[in-house]
């Protein structure tokens, strides 16, 4: 079961999917309506990453790989095409 503050960032409107990690099953992509175990293939529930494109595993394995990638990576909100809803094309940086 995820943490109460994972459950939040999942149901907040704006956010997509999550990328955990399980101490018992490795990387986990959290969405609204199920999840993927990213080792082992599962899904239960709605995949979290059937909007994302035929390459999402693989770069979820990626970035897995990393030896120092955080605890939580949150994706941004992916509309399905046709829906009319558009994103913003702002950005924010800072500089020092």
């Amino acid at each position: 079961m995820a943490p109460p503050i994972a459950r939040r960032l999942v149901d907040h409107p704006g956010l997509g999917p999550l990328l955990v990690r399980s101490a018992e099953f490795g990387p986990v992509v959290l969405g609204r309506g199920g999840l993927r175990r990213i080792a082992a293939g599962v899904v239960i529930g709605e995949d979290p990453l059937a909007l994302s494109g035929p390459d999402a595993v693989e770069l979820v394995h990626r970035l897995d790989a990393f030896p120092h990638y955080p605890d939580v990576v949150i994706n941004s909100r992916c509309d399905p095409p046709g829906t009319g809803r558009r994103r913003s094309s702002r950005t924010s940086a800072r500089r020092g």
